[in-house]
């Protein structure tokens, strides 16, 4: 695998369809227009130098704030030339203001406009938290979608809170139009938001959007050893991610150019004993043993498993299926690894 730019992959799909994404953009949308400051900010500023880009804004806002992806990258052309109409304008009204001065006074209107962290009425303080927790429970992502290694549940108890941090696919400070933006909103584990990642600019074009795709189709985790050389001849091994046969050249070429934004090899080598245990586990349980297994327990009344895939992944523990990787992690690991050793449903 060629060495490139560093980027963000996205090991899994976030688990919904575009049109359920969309409809919760839209409630995301509807509450910022009803209830955050957005209006009066703009209204306080609009007689300004930064009109035409305020102007824009309001004119645009449902598409910043509810667009999907593609949507948000093709404005950023107009958005920007417009930053850069507004801070000439303010340029022009402060004869000999230095740059850094230009710089704030930007920021600070720009990300009260769109406001993610910016002060107590934020998206995630307003309302003592509630809107970032809404939006973590409401997307119901169990696991770090960058590298499902990472626990990412939402809770709010009286002993204490977690969420899912939310990484910005288009960075904020560079991209500060879409601070708020639904799908520019990723719930993430704060090793992959806030300990691996670089500053390089990303794009659909160039990298995996979780919203829209994983990497299952492209990349796959091997062992590259055999049962017996792990088993009998106590061999170690490394773990690899293999290019898939008949990929989309596309998405292999943004699965690779992202990979190593998150170390995910470095730090999946830390996690050998799952694909550890998936090889025991191969060798223990032939597939006649697990047919007899799952058959055994089919009770016509009260069966314990809900389908073979279900007593299949009982035994292996973890989820297999595409659909059901985000609820646990390292599943994508577990999943490859269980393929690699023949372990599938359809060889039942």
């Amino acid at each position: 695998m060629k060495k490139k730019e560093k980027g963000k992959i996205a090991m899994i799909k976030i688990p919904h369809t575009l049109e359920h994404l969309d409809s919760l953009a839209q409630q995301h949308y509807l509450y910022f227009h009803k209830e955050s400051s957005i209006r009066e900010v703009i209204d306080d500023h609009i007689d300004g130098p930064m009109a035409p880009l305020l102007n824009y804004v309001w004119v645009n806002l449902e598409k910043i704030i509810a667009g999907r992806p593609d949507v948000l990258e093709s404005m950023i052309p107009a958005l920007d030339q417009h930053i850069v109409e507004s801070k000439q304008n303010y340029r022009n009204l402060t004869p000999g203001i230095i740059e850094a001065d230009v710089t704030t006074w930007f920021n600070d209107i720009i990300f009260s406009i769109f406001n993610y962290d910016h002060n107590a009425t934020s998206f995630t303080k307003r309302y003592e938290k509630r809107l970032a927790y809404g939006l973590a429970r409401t997307l119901n992502i169990t696991t770090c979608p960058y590298c499902n290694g990472q626990f990412t549940v939402t809770f709010d108890v009286e002993d204490g809170k977690s969420r899912p941090q939310f990484d910005h696919f288009l960075y904020k400070s560079r991209y500060p139009y879409f601070a708020i933006s639904f799908y520019n909103l990723i719930p993430s584990c704060y090793v992959c938001n806030a300990s691996v990642k670089g500053s390089t600019v990303f794009s659909i074009k160039t990298h995996l959007h979780p919203y829209l795709e994983g990497m299952e189709g492209a990349y796959k985790f091997e062992t590259k050893i055999s049962s017996v050389d792990f088993l009998v001849n106590k061999k170690e091994f490394d773990l690899h991610l293999v290019a898939r046969e008949h990929a989309n050249p596309d998405h292999l070429t943004r699965s690779e150019g992202s990979i190593e934004a998150f170390a995910i090899i470095d730090r999946y080598q830390f996690h050998k004993d799952y694909a550890s245990d998936i090889i025991k586990k191969a060798h223990l349980y032939t597939h006649t043993t697990i047919k007899s297994i799952i058959d055994g327990f089919n009770w016509e009344d009260n069966p314990v498993f809900s389908s073979p895939e279900d007593g299949l992944e009982t035994l292996m523990g973890n989820f297999l299926t595409e659909e059901g990787l985000h609820k646990r992690i390292f599943s994508k690991l577990s999943k490859d690894v269980a393929e690699e050793f023949s372990v599938q449903v359809n060889n039942i």
